[in-house]
């Protein structure tokens, strides 16, 4: 305690030496006053008479240095839960949570959602958010850098501990792209010392890792978002102008003394001069911007066909009984197709005012080795109001149902023309079908024996009748099989008629059907349902990228929170700036006239900002006398030791190092 007594010797007055610690005694402090300094060890501090304290004694310390007046405006040492709570960091968090939150948001609702709706794109602001979760989690990781730094130096440790903990934190400088050298290298130590770390790997570190992996989030939210066309259907209401009962008398009329008709109408002639040409249709439907389906009423046929009947049949030659033994031809039908206009039940005058019909006949033959069966269908058509299913692509028109049965909204009430005589030029609704539909259905196909040789011949095989024959070994063996065409038939009437009810929408406003409830008034032009499909950009959202963008800001988030811990042991707001650091190291260029060594780093520098300073070297002069009590002065050249030296310090005592120079110090 030698070096105690010296310093205060003419300070303290003698008090009770009962807590002097084991090994001293009251001579010890050598106080010439006949006071006795009272030393505690455990409160590590000195007490005179009047109890005043002189605190920063401690059983390492070499030097005690009496405690000042306080002065008015010192800051007293505060820690606790609520007087430091680090609200900046735990809101950087909160705001850089509710960004994933938000992310989540933007990617819901802009899925399947049209690119017309979003004058901003998502993916920027899905940018922006990420930008800003990034952006509040560094600040976040700083703010807890800070607090983890100044709490493990109040819990005790070595330098390279502090060290180790400034440096894990430098890599927020990167995060920032705060672009300039020393940045830079810290960076570059920053991620080194996180590699090579070991053992000194701490909560700083992991944290550190995370928030630079957090940046990824950005490019993963971009992919999450992408633009695909798909088709969209919306209901729309379309403008239809179709017959939904043909006028008397449309299609054909008959000549001569002939009661059937015989020749097509002019308007008719028309329409199949546009089917036979496959024509599209592209009148009667406005409003249609794109694919459309619709149901319309219009005039059609009912149709009603009777079972195929088979009948047994035999193709093989007939030998006659005569001396030579000859072989008859046997000529049969084999494939056969007829469409006839009827007046309703038979031809009679009497009966002339009965409802129209086309008939449709059909047979043909599946035999094996020449025997087998002819089948016979028969179908009665009389004209209907039906309901088509229809498809537009914008405005031209097809069938789009391959039903050969439509359904029937109310039974027609057409009537042959025919009157008392023989009138020609008498108009007939019905019977241009049967006279087109023979033209390009009508077949009579039949075969004959032809020779000794087991040759057959095909009698009348036309283009129609060659498309239903299932197989081709006939000319030698007699195998006969055909298809059915009658559904191919029904359907061709079908979209025939269709397009007679569109062509004959300019002749009335509407139609009457008698119906036993009264008159059926139908419209011509009208308006109908329909169902619009086009196809449409649309943002498609994929959620699996979204997963690993909030994988990583929640992981990021998770490892910054840690470095919290222990802020309620500070005892006031504190930074990493290097005044404040250089301070708590008692740096003696930072040296007040009053103690603040507790004040906030901005109170610190309004007392001593003022100061000029420079880092370069220094020249130290010191007494060879006190080199052994290292009481340094920085004087001006005098005779003794100099001792050179890089520090801060006043500009006028430094000056810029030179190549080369190796410093004492």
């Amino acid at each position: 305690m030698a070096d105690i007594s010296e310093t205060f010797t003419s300070r303290f007055k003698q008090a009770s030496y009962s807590q002097i610690p084991t090994g001293r005694t009251p001579e010890d402090a050598n106080v010439d006053d006949g006071s006795w300094l009272n030393y505690s060890q455990e409160a590590q501090h000195l007490q005179n008479y009047d109890g005043t304290e002189y605190r920063g004694f401690s059983e390492h310390t070499e030097k005690l240095v009496p405690e000042q007046p306080l002065a008015s405006d010192a800051a007293p040492w505060l820690p606790g839960i609520l007087r430091h709570v680090p609200w900046l960091g735990f809101t950087a968090l909160g705001i850089s949570a509710s960004m994933m939150a938000v992310t989540v948001a933007i990617l819901v609702t802009s899925n399947r959602s049209p690119v017309t709706n979003w004058s901003i794109q998502p993916t920027v602001y899905l940018a922006v958010a990420t930008a800003v979760a990034n952006f509040t989690l560094q600040l976040a990781f700083a703010n807890g850098v800070t607090i983890s730094w100044w709490y493990k130096a109040l819990q005790g440790g070595t330098i390279s501990d502090l060290h180790h903990y400034w440096s894990f934190g430098t890599l927020l400088c990167a995060l920032t792209r705060v672009a300039n050298l020393t940045c830079t290298s810290a960076v570059g130590n920053g991620f080194i010392s996180i590699f090579t770390a070991g053992r000194s790997f701490n909560k700083i570190a992991f944290a550190a890792v995370c928030v630079a992996l957090a940046v990824i989030d950005g490019p993963l939210l971009q992919r999450a978002s992408t633009i695909i066309s798909r088709d969209v259907t919306v209901p729309i209401t379309l403008n239809v102008s179709i017959a939904q009962q043909l006028p008397k008398g449309y299609t054909s009329l008959m000549l001569g003394r002939i009661d059937e008709p015989v020749v097509l109408t002019a308007q008719f002639a028309q329409v199949m001069k546009h089917y036979n040409a496959r024509n599209p249709i592209r009148n009667g439907f406005r409003g249609c911007n794109g694919s459309c389906t619709a149901t319309v009423p219009a005039a059609g046929f009912s149709v009603n066909c009777s079972n195929p009947l088979g009948t047994p049949v035999d193709y093989n030659p007939i030998i006659s009984n005569d001396t030579k033994g000859s072989v008859g031809s046997n000529t049969q039908p084999i494939f056969t197709t007829n469409l006839t206009w009827s007046s309703g039940f038979g031809h009679s005058l009497a009966e002339s005012h009965s409802p129209e019909q086309v008939i449709l006949t059909v047979g043909y033959s599946n035999t094996t080795n020449c025997s087998g069966t002819f089948y016979t269908t028969i179908c009665t058509l009389t004209e209907a109001v039906v309901e088509y299913q229809v498809s537009l692509v914008n405005e031209s028109v097809a069938l789009a149902s391959t039903a050969t049965n439509l359904i029937v909204v109310a039974i027609g009430n057409s009537t042959s023309d025919v009157v008392g005589g023989y009138d020609a030029g008498q108009n007939v609704t019905l019977g241009g079908f049967s006279l087109a539909g023979n033209d390009l259905f009508g077949a009579h196909t039949s075969q004959s024996f032809v020779g000794a040789a087991g040759l057959f011949q095909l009698n009348d095989l036309d283009t129609f009748a060659s498309q239903y024959i299932v197989n081709f070994e006939f000319v030698e063996n007699c195998q006969y099989t055909w298809k059915d065409p009658t559904d191919d038939i029904l359907l061709a009437l079908h979209e025939i008629m269709f397009r007679t009810a569109i062509s004959a929408a300019n002749v009335s406003a509407f139609s009457i059907i008698s119906t036993p409830q009264g008159n059926l008034t139908l419209p011509t032009n009208m308006t109908i349902p329909a169902l619009q499909t086009f196809a449409q950009n649309v943002y498609s959202s994929h959620f699996a990228f979204l997963g690993g963008a909030l994988t990583v800001m929640a992981l990021g988030i998770a490892s910054v929170l840690p470095t919290f811990n222990g802020w309620w042991h500070l005892g006031r707001q504190m930074t990493l700036s290097p005044i404040e650091t250089a301070k708590a190291f008692n740096a003696p260029i930072l040296t007040t006239e009053h103690p603040h060594s507790n004040v906030e780093v901005n109170q610190l520098v309004r007392e001593v900002g003022s100061r000029q300073v420079r880092y370069g070297e220094v020249t130290t002069v010191t007494s060879i006398s006190s080199i052994n009590t290292r009481l340094d002065e920085r004087l001006t050249p005098q005779k003794g030791v100099g001792v050179r030296r890089l520090e801060m310090g006043p500009p006028a005592d430094v000056m810029m190092p030179r190549k080369g120079t190796i410093f004492d110090i």
